[in-house]
């Protein structure tokens, strides 16, 4: 039904990618939250926990392949700092300020650095990854054209234009971008998992498995891949698969909200819909602001019939995403099975005003003005998802339901 479709896509969430090392480690380090439609819904993924993971990555300088103890490096880089005419110092401070969340800092430093030599692309791809921390995607993206063309197999350049490009819903160009990683880091799992993650998100499914199979061959601990491969089963509706991710990810790292959270979409589309409430709850505990988890358990509840307990998750949902079309269209479905059609109406109406193509909420809208003996509208509303998806089965039965109240024949009009 309408009610179980749920959109968990999107592009590379920055916090996500501790394993890059130096740079991305410290996107890590910085904090960015993991909320699964990302920074101010621009469609960025699935962040699959914030455990360290040990994975090698070349960023262009010799320690780089390890993640970076600021706290031990703070008092050596601030001492390096100490030559002023050193670009490669003002660098390693800046990595370090950025490390500690000293975001101006940090910036002020790389400028000295860039400054000093507008050719050195580490401080360039430091300054890049810092607006990336600061959420000033267009700034970053602008820096890592930068840093890559200053240094084209500078693999933490490449990397961090991809998941700018993420960002932006770029999806061929990160590809590029991590592909190219690949050519130069053959065996790098990091790079097999996120452009496994951008093949899922352009519905290329088998690249998509392929890439995410590669990742956990090199990387059998990847708790991302697998949450990734569990939401590519879950998408093919191979569910047995998907849960069996899942359950490995959730035994490898208890506490990662975004492995609850798969799971919890594939035991809804199993029906198994107690257990899907009780994976959306542990996310939720783990993560209080993941709406995804919050709307999905109020849809788990309203498909059982709790349509109280539905309403208080889709009203929390609607609170963290006000402007977004399916947590509208889940408490304005709840609503419409509250008997509450006006402020179903408001909802269904909103929803559809932000995506005009948005079948699932002209099909509620639909049964809404059925309910309110508002045929004509009805009829309007079916017919407008009918245009999107010919075979909508609840779509057909909502306009033979309006048909015959009308006293028509029920079959398709001219």
């Amino acid at each position: 039904g309408h009610s179980q479709a749920v959109n968990d896509g999107g592009g590379l969430h920055p916090a996500a990618h501790p394993e890059l090392g130096e740079d991305v480690g410290d996107m890590h380090a910085g904090g960015l939250g993991a909320d699964e439609q990302g920074l101010g819904y621009l469609r960025v993924g699935t962040p699959c926990g914030h455990e360290q993971q040990d994975l090698p990555f070349p960023v262009g300088q010799a320690e780089a392949g390890q993640l970076i103890d600021w706290r031990r490096g703070l008092p050596v880089r601030l001492a390096i700092a100490g030559d002023p005419g050193s670009a490669e110092a003002f660098t390693g401070r800046g990595d370090t300020y950025r490390s500690t969340g000293r975001y101006q800092d940090a910036l002020a430093d790389f400028a000295r650095a860039i400054d000093l030599d507008p050719g050195l692309c580490k401080a360039v791809r430091g300054r890049a990854y810092t607006y990336m921390l600061m959420e000033r995607f267009e700034d970053a993206l602008a820096e890592f054209e930068r840093a890559v063309a200053l240094d084209p197999e500078d693999a933490g350049a490449l990397s961090g234009r991809g998941i700018a490009y993420g960002e932006f819903d770029r999806h061929e160009e990160a590809v590029a971008d991590y592909t190219r990683v690949l050519e130069l880091e053959p065996d790098n799992a990091w790079a097999f998992s996120v452009r496994g993650e951008i093949y899922r998100l352009m519905n290329r499914y088998q690249e998509a498995l392929a890439d995410l199979d590669r990742a956990l061959t090199l990387d059998p601990g990847n708790c991302r891949a697998l949450v990734n491969r569990g939401d590519t089963y879950r998408d093919l509706e191979r569910y047995d698969e998907a849960l069996a991710d899942f359950d490995r990810a959730v035994a490898l790292d208890p506490g990662n909200a975004q492995a609850f959270l798969g799971r919890g979409l594939t035991l809804q589309n199993m029906e198994r819909y107690e257990q899907a409430v009780a994976d959306f709850s542990r996310c939720i505990e783990l993560d209080p602001e993941e709406s995804l988890a919050i709307g999905s358990r109020g849809q788990t509840y309203h498909l059982m019939g709790r349509y109280d307990e539905a309403l208080a998750d889709h009203d929390r949902a609607v609170g963290l995403r006000p402007g977004d079309e399916w947590a509208l269209d889940g408490r304005g479905e709840t609503y419409l099975a509250l008997g509450r059609y006006e402020k179903a109406l408001a909802d269904l109406t909103q929803a559809i005003d932000l995506d005009p193509s948005y079948g699932w909420a002209l099909v509620n809208r639909g049964k809404t003005y059925l309910a309110l003996a508002r045929y004509e509208e009805a009829l309007a509303d079916y017919a407008r998802a009918l245009d999107i998806d010919p075979e909508d089965t609840d779509a057909i039965a909502g306009r033979a339901q309006t048909l015959a109240a009308l006293g028509h024949p029920s079959g398709p009009q001219p």
